[in-house]
């Protein structure tokens, strides 16, 4: 399991190249890969840094969701 960078304001456009350089090697390498595109500035917390109480859900079923696929295939 391999999970995206998420959401931060002040490296936003390096995270979207390393996310999409983790989903094009995901094919090649065989790891799961665990999308957390869903998070975003919204569910940052006031240091710009930590997520905040939605965000931390979120990601969490984010993980839940990709151990469930996983176990399911």
């Amino acid at each position: 399991f391999v999970s995206s960078l998420i959401y931060n304001p002040r490296y936003r456009n390096v995270a979207r190249k390393v996310n999409a350089l983790l989903k094009s090697y995901k094919e090649v390498s065989g790891f799961y890969f665990i999308d957390n595109s869903n998070i975003v500035y919204e569910h940052i917390w006031r240091d710009k840094t930590h997520l905040n109480n939605e965000g931390t859900i979120i990601i969490t079923d984010n993980f839940i969701e990709a151990l469930n696929r996983r176990c399911e295939a």
